[in-house]
């Protein structure tokens, strides 16, 4: 029976099968008698998603009340919720409560941490308490344990109360782009940028009343880890920007910028269109790699008199502190993962607002395999087997296509169905030992 992800049926059709495995708590699977047809199907059943409903901020309180959705199947246990709650600054403070199989929550273990947490009568939501006037949250489920059970660790913003800005100066408004990394990125020649931060001007924006600004990068695991065996080295990188650059930014006609930070650590920093006096509207670009600076007009190196003008705006340009994420290329077949950046520590009346304080990135495995199949032993020095003769040794494994190096499946067994076809006739020529090879992570 096909269901359509939610646990309807959503029409019933023929299909061969076999029971490989089961997860969740609501099956039970008898292994000692597996019902098959011949043929595997994918193994997609597991437990209940625990995901955010709704983070809504009291900013008279102090407080954020976090709602959860509906589990999609009930668990036969409790479940421990990990939520994350990272404040404007990047600080992340991880608090465990217990979810009953009936989806209300309780405290773990009567823990409140110091007051910080509060779980109203009913157990219907978690509140967050003593959150700071006018700051950008982000919460998410870290982890869930119990009940087959999997956390959505997408992160949900909240604002508590104004997005600040300072009063007199007016405020710039950030928004964050993530792009998308192959895994092998550092490797393919491409300096492409792993960040795209977009910056508006308000109509009162002062540039020399508001100074430099700045704010950090941060990341945040999802289904990509990090760490020296992982996925990816996490980064925390603090970026400023000269006032001289807001100043460049203030002759936008929309008021407007990009800023581009690219994976050698170079960065662009453009208005699409400028002012330039006698010259009329352009976009300028100015490349910073290194301590030196490139100018580029409308795509093109600006000739010595634009250059020295735009120049003179750009003061001590943009400086970068701690180090950009990294992906590490591997040689598992892991698919696709990704990881969250959020904009934390805002200064210089900057501010940011909804999904653009924060954006994910995808990296795209570049470990597709190839099914490598190999007589490896049982053949005469001629590559013949005869009659009679012991089993010969047929060996199955997963290969890069390019470079026909291993492969690893880390996210679980592959099962693979071995033909066999010739002039010789199966079951009267020869009698395969096995059919069916199943490849287990490590094995590759």
């Amino acid at each position: 029976t096909a269901g359509d992800g939610h646990g309807v049926d959503a029409g019933t059709d023929t299909v061969s099968w076999t029971i490989v495995d089961m997860q969740g708590s609501e099956v039970v699977y008898d292994k000692t008698a597996p019902a098959s047809t011949g043929d595997a199907i994918a193994d997609d059943m597991r437990g209940p998603v625990v995901s955010i409903e709704s983070a809504v901020s009291n900013a008279t309180a102090g407080t954020i009340t976090v709602s959860f959705k509906e589990l999609a199947a009930q668990p036969d246990e409790a479940v421990d919720v990990l939520v994350q709650v990272v404040d404007g600054n990047g600080s992340a403070t991880t608090y465990t409560v217990v979810m009953q199989p009936n989806g209300t929550l309780e405290l773990k273990d009567g823990n409140t941490y110091g007051g910080a947490i509060s779980i109203p009568e009913g157990g219907a939501s978690l509140v967050i308490n003593g959150v700071s006037q006018n700051t950008g949250y982000f919460v998410r489920v870290e982890g869930a344990q119990g009940g087959e059970t999997r956390p959505d660790s997408n992160f949900t913003y909240v604002q508590v109360g104004g997005t600040g800005g300072g009063t007199g100066h007016g405020a710039v408004t950030l928004a964050l782009d993530a792009h998308d990394v192959r895994e092998d990125a550092a490797d393919d020649g491409v300096n492409q940028p792993l960040y795209t931060v977009t910056g508006t001007l308000s109509s009162g924006y002062d540039v020399w009343g508001n100074g430099d600004v700045s704010f950090t990068l941060k990341t945040f695991d999802n289904s990509a880890t990090s760490g020296t065996d992982g996925d990816y080295a996490s980064g925390t990188m603090q970026v400023t920007l000269d006032k001289g650059l807001m100043a460049l930014a203030k002759l936008s006609a929309t008021d407007t910028f990009t800023l581009d930070i690219m994976e050698d650590g170079s960065t662009r920093f453009t208005v699409a269109d400028i002012n330039i006096p006698g010259l009329g509207t352009h976009e300028a670009s100015i490349v910073f790699n290194n301590g030196a600076a490139a100018i580029y007009i409308d795509g093109k190196p600006a000739d010595s008199a634009i250059a020295e003008w735009v120049e003179s705006h750009i003061g001590k340009a943009v400086t970068l502190s701690g180090p950009l994420p990294a992906v590490n290329d591997d040689s598992l077949i892991e698919g696709d993962e990704s990881y969250t950046t959020i904009l934390t520590g805002l200064s210089g009346n900057a501010v940011t607002t909804g999904d653009g304080a924060l954006d994910t990135t995808t990296i795209v495995d570049d470990d597709t395999p190839k099914v490598k199949v190999e007589v490896t032993g049982g053949l005469n020095d001629d590559g013949n087997a005869h009659e009679g003769q012991t089993p010969v040794t047929v060996t199955v494994s997963l290969v890069d296509p390019v470079t026909n190096e291993p492969l690893d499946p880390a996210n679980g067994p592959i099962t693979l169905e071995l033909t066999f076809g010739g002039d010789a006739t199966r079951g009267t020529d020869f009698v395969p030992y096995t059919t069916t090879v199943t490849i287990q992570p490590g094995e590759g």
